[in-house]
């Protein structure tokens, strides 16, 4: 055998090898190159073919294409060429930027096929790579309305939420998606990770230990289980303390309602659900606890005790009369689950839980626990971005563990949000003068005495500090 020979078979033979093992990319750049080097190697178009085949099915994951295409009059040629073509845009896109073509692209090839359960699954995926998520959420819902029992519907739907960071509603579907399909090791994973975004150790930990059984090769998931036992000891030290304390005070509605918010934060669910029910019954117009209350048995698909709890809540409130018929005529033909769902929505941006996180990082502050603090606060600020407090206190946590720079600037942000708190201008205007800028400490001076009463004990303060910052004594 020539060296030729030997070289054209060895192609072929890497070629095959690669393609057993499901690289049809790969196994179709040899045998090219082999059809390069020798043309008429027995079989090779049947084989370039075949490999073609298997690469487009597993690139476009459209499950028996063939069957798929069956029917289209004298098309299949084009639409296997449309398919292919996308398939090269959409990595282009993410090779080369060019999204737009590729966006286009999904776009041609879905309104040819608008109704076609594997082609929306495969635009939603490709969607998702491109980083396209508004579209890819709309395709995912018309998925499920097309294939509302099928669980990949449900699943793909909550992974663009997941992606999305709306984890509340990733969760809804994903657990609709496991309803359907119990043993889906990837339904599990995203569920355990969701609740690691929302902080629910108890449930994250529940759905991967499930997840772990399927796969219990799956080193990710085991780290993260280990994770997540590291942080729910760390938790439980975290709110003891804050929980020992609420829970010795009077059973007041309010102090239930912290109770029941320290509970959920610990993915201590029941417990959270009963400590909302008994502030409300003991105030019925709760309306915080009534909104946690609802949601809770949302999640447990007590349907018509959440509508029963979500109007409740939404009698304290102004809303529209005709969003409430829309809700009260769910309600009245029987649709509990699309009653919940709607008043969830309509609910969900009004109440202000901004102060529970925000007092809660204050007490944090008080027992020394600084970053877990700025945990608290940071929620609390992203929720009620309008509440001095919350960024004086993160000045004061940021300054704790030495991060001078991000400390000046909520000390400053809570005094532009209320020109008369004092002592986060003061706290201010030490680090400027630590870091030697004395003309803005002096310009901040002069600002905070304008605003200071003649008489108030703070303008010795100030005036101490104007003769410091005069004389160069710093």
């Amino acid at each position: 055998m020539n060296q030729e020979l030997l070289s054209a078979s060895e192609f072929f033979n890497q070629g095959l090898k690669l393609y057993r093992q499901g690289l049809f990319r790969e196994a179709l750049k040899h045998w090219e190159a082999l059809r390069n080097l020798k043309s008429d190697w027995p079989n090779l178009e049947m084989y370039i073919n075949v490999c073609e085949r298997q690469q487009l099915r597993s690139a476009f994951q459209l499950d028996g294409i063939e069957e798929i295409l069956r029917g289209v009059d004298g098309s299949e040629v084009q639409i296997l060429d449309q398919i292919e073509e996308t398939q090269k845009l959409v990595d282009m896109a993410v090779s080369e930027a060019k999204k737009e073509d590729a966006e286009y692209a999904l776009e041609v090839l879905l309104s040819g096929r608008p109704r076609d359960e594997k082609v929306l699954a495969y635009f939603i995926r490709q969607s998702i790579r491109l980083g396209n998520l508004p579209r890819a959420e709309v395709v995912s819902r018309d998925l499920v309305g097309l294939k509302p029992y099928s669980y990949r519907s449900h699943y793909l739907l909550g992974r663009v939420h997941f992606l999305s960071e709306n984890y509340e509603e990733a969760r809804l579907s994903l657990k609709r998606a496991h309803q359907l399909k119990s043993d889906s090791f990837s339904v599990l994973a995203h569920l355990g990770l969701i609740c690691i975004q929302l902080r629910e150790w108890e449930e994250a930990r529940d759905w991967l230990t499930l997840a772990l059984k399927l796969k219990p090769e799956d080193v990710r998931v085991r780290k993260q289980l280990d994770a997540i036992s590291e942080q729910m000891e760390q938790v439980e030290l975290d709110f003891a303390d804050a929980l020992e304390d609420l829970l010795k005070k009077p059973p007041f509605p309010d102090v239930l309602y912290r109770i029941g918010m320290i509970y959920l934060r610990m993915g201590k669910r029941a417990e959270a659900l009963d400590a909302f029910s008994r502030a409300v019954h003991l105030n019925p117009h709760f309306h915080k606890a009534l909104y946690e209350k609802g949601r809770l048995e949302f999640e447990n698909e007590q349907f018509p005790e959440s509508v029963n709890s979500l109007i409740a809540a939404l009698d304290q409130m102004e809303i529209r009369e005709q969003v409430l018929n829309n809700i009260i005529s769910f309600r009245d033909a029987g649709y509990m689950e699309e009653a919940s769902a709607e008043l969830l929505r309509v609910l969900k941006p009004r109440p202000d839980f901004g102060s529970f996180h925000i007092d809660l990082g204050r007490e944090l502050f008080d027992k020394g626990s600084y970053v877990e603090a700025l945990d608290e606060l940071k929620k609390g600020i992203q929720i009620a971005p309008s509440y001095a407090d919350g960024h004086y206190y993160c000045g004061l946590c940021y300054e704790k563990i030495l991060e001078l720079q991000k400390a000046k600037g909520h000390y400053q942000e809570a005094w532009d949000l209320n020109p008369f708190y004092y002592q986060s201008a003061f706290c201010y205007v030490d680090i400027l003068i630590l870091e030697g800028e004395n003309a803005r400490a002096r310009q901040t001076l002069l600002r905070l005495q304008s605003c200071l009463e003649k008489d108030s004990p703070e303008q010795t303060r100030v005036l101490n500090l104007l003769q410091g910052l005069k004389g160069g004594q710093v």
